[in-house]
C-alpha cells in the first residue's frame, strides 16, 4: 500500500491547557554616586617687605577650594525578560486511547534523561520552555512531535499518533413506508451524532449487529443516526430518509443494544456541484464522494462513492467531502475539498511540488544518523517523516512546514537507534495550506494525522518510498 493514499485507505479503519507566561525579569540598580575630586593645595604665603623698616610679614594665601565632586554614576540597565519555564505534565495512551504503560518519553531530544510511564500512562518533566518537543517510544513505534506547546499533552501511539477506540452495537431501523425494507438498491447506514467515526451498515432487513469506532477511548451520549443511501443511474450518490434516536449511551469496549431508529419520510435536504478536474502533471487516479454530515453525525464512506467529474453532485446540505487522488512518478497529491455549491474547478500541479533528494535511493553503508532531505513545500503547515526497517521500529516525525531535513538522532540511551546492516524505507508528506502542527497531535483527541478529516488543507503532497541500508 501506498503510504501516499493514507487519508483515502483510512477511510476503511474509520467503517488546552497552559500556564502563564513568566513577566520580564526587574531592572538593575542604579550606579553609585561618583566619588569627589581632590581638594586643591593650600596657597603660597606672600613674600617679605623690602629691607629698612621692616614691612609686615606677608599674609598667607587663601586655601585652594575643594574640586567639583563627580557625576552620579547612571542607573543600571534592566534585566532580560524572564524565560517561560513551565512544567509538563502528560498521559500517553496506546492505540485504543487507553493508558500505556512502560512507554519511554524523552524531552526535547534529551535521550539518555528519558522518563517511562506507569500504569496511568503518565510523564513529566519541570521547567520546560514554551515550545518543546516529545520522543515516545512503545511497542515497536517511535513517534517525534516538534512544536508542541499544550502543557497537558497527550500522546496517541496508534499509526501516525492516532487513537481508535470501538463499541458493540445492535438494533433495527425501520420505516412506516413497506417499500423500504427489505433494500434492493439502497444501504442504511447509522452513526452516532457529533463524533467523528466510522459506521455500521444495516442488512437488507434493517438489522445491525456491528462494532462502531470513535477516536480516543471514552463514553458519551448522543443521537444515534440513520440515513438511506442510494444512487442516481449515472452513480452519482442520492440521500433518501434519515432518522434519530436520542440519548442513546455509546461505551467504549462496551455494547449498546436493543436501539431502534425510525426513518422519516421526508427526503433529505440537499444541494448541488458540478466538479471539473484539471490533473495537470498527474495520473487522476480517483475522485469521489469521500464523506458526508447529516443530522450532525459525520459518515465516512468506505469504500467512497467513485463519481466521474463533470456530473452534477447531491450532497446534503449539512457538508460534504470529495475525494481528489492523482499519481506522479515523483510522487502523489491528495485533496479532500469541501462540497462547494454550484461549478467548481480543480486544477492539480503541472509538477509534483515534493520530491526526495537525500540520501539517494538504494544508497549503503550510511551512518546510523543519515540525513534525509527533500524539497521544500510553500506555504505547508506540517511535514510528516514516516519510516521503518524490517525487525525495526516504525517511526513517525512530525516537523515544521519549514522543515527541508531530517538526521536520524542516535536514541540508543532509550533503545531506539538505526539497526547496523539493515535496509529501511521512508517516505515525506506536506500539508500545504491549513494550520496543522505538534499541538494538534497532542491534544487529546487522539486524531493525529486524521485531523485532516476536519481541519480544512489545500492538499496533502507525498513522495514516493526512499530506501537505504545502514553500515554494518
Amino acid at each position: 500500500m501506498k503510504i501516499g493514499w493514507v487519508v483515502a485507505a483510512a477511510l476503511a479503519c474509520l467503517a488546552a491547557c497552559g500556564g502563564s507566561d513568566g513577566g520580564g525579569g526587574a531592572g538593575g540598580s542604579g550606579g553609585a554616586a561618583g566619588t569627589g575630586g581632590t581638594a586643591g593645595d593650600a596657597g603660597a604665603g606672600g613674600s617679605g617687605g623690602d629691607a629698612g623698616t621692616g614691612g609686615d610679614a606677608g599674609t598667607g594665601g587663601d586655601a585652594g577650594s575643594g574640586g567639583t565632586g563627580g557625576d552620579a554614576g547612571s542607573g543600571g540597565a534592566g534585566g532580560v525578560g524572564g524565560a517561560s519555564l513551565r512544567d509538563v505534565s502528560g498521559t500517553i495512551v496506546d492505540s485504543h486511547g487507553l493508558p500505556a504503560a512502560g512507554a519511554v518519553v524523552a524531552l526535547d531530544h534529551r535521550y539518555s534523561d528519558f522518563a517511562v510511564t506507569g500504569l496511568d500512562g503518565r510523564f513529566s518533566f519541570p521547567k520546560v520552555s514554551d515550545t518543546y518537543s516529545l520522543t515516545v517510544r512503545y511497542e515497536g513505534r517511535l513517534f517525534d512531535i516538534a512544536g508542541i506547546r499544550r502543557r497537558n499533552p497527550v500522546v496517541a501511539t496508534d499509526t501516525y499518533s492516532s487513537a481508535l477506540t470501538s463499541g458493540e452495537v445492535a438494533g433495527k431501523v425501520t420505516s412506516s413506508d413497506p417499500s423500504v425494507f427489505p433494500l434492493t438498491t439502497t444501504v442504511v447506514l447509522v452513526a452516532p451524532e457529533g463524533e467523528s467515526s466510522g459506521y455500521v451498515a444495516t442488512d437488507p432487513t434493517g438489522t445491525f449487529d456491528g462494532s462502531l469506532p470513535w477516536f480516543a477511548a471514552k463514553n458519551f451520549t448522543s443521537a444515534a443516526v440513520a440515513v438511506r443511501l442510494g444512487t442516481y443511474p449515472d452513480g452519482t450518490p442520492r440521500f433518501h430518509g434519515t432518522g434519530r434516536t436520542d440519548g442513546v449511551e455509546w461505551v467504549s469496549g462496551g455494547r449498546t443494544d436493543g436501539l431502534e431508529i425510525e426513518l422519516g419520510s421526508e427526503p433529505i435536504p440537499v444541494k448541488s456541484t458540478r466538479v471539473e478536474i484539471d490533473a495537470g502533471g498527474y495520473t487522476l487516479q480517483s475522485f469521489g464522494l469521500g464523506s458526508f454530515v447529516v443530522d450532525g453525525a459525520n459518515f465516512f464512506l468506505s469504500p467512497q462513492i467513485e463519481i466521474d467529474p463533470g456530473l452534477s453532485i447531491e450532497y446534503p446540505i449539512e457538508g460534504a467531502k470529495l475525494v481528489v487522488l492523482g499519481d506522479s512518478p515523483e510522487g502523489q497529491v491528495q485533496m479532500l475539498p469541501p462540497a462547494v455549491e454550484g461549478d467548481v474547478h480543480i486544477a492539480l500541479p503541472k509538477k509534483h511540488p515534493l520530491r526526495a533528494v537525500l540520501p539517494v535511493e538504494n544508497a549503503t553503508n550510511l551512518s546510523a544518523q543519515p540525513t534525509l532531505a527533500w524539497t521544500p513545500i510553500s506555504g505547508a503547515s506540517a511535514i510528516f517523516v514516516w519510516m521503518a526497517g524490517v525487525g525495526d521500529l516504525e517511526r513517525f516525525y512530525v516537523l515544521p512546514g519549514t522543515a527541508t531535513s531530517l538526521q536520524i538522532p542516535d536514541l540508543e540511551g532509550m533503545g531506539g537507534g538505526l539497526a547496523p546492516g539493515t535496509t529501511y524505507m521512508w517516505n515525506v508528506m506536506a500539508v500545504a495550506g491549513g494550520s496543522l502542527d505538534g499541538d494538534d497531535f497532542v491534544d487529546g483527541s487522539a486524531r493525529g494525522f486524521f485531523h485532516l478529516y476536519f481541519d480544512p488543507f489545500d492538499a496533502l503532497y507525498t513522495t514516493e518510498f526512499r530506501h537505504f541500508t545502514t553500515a554494518p
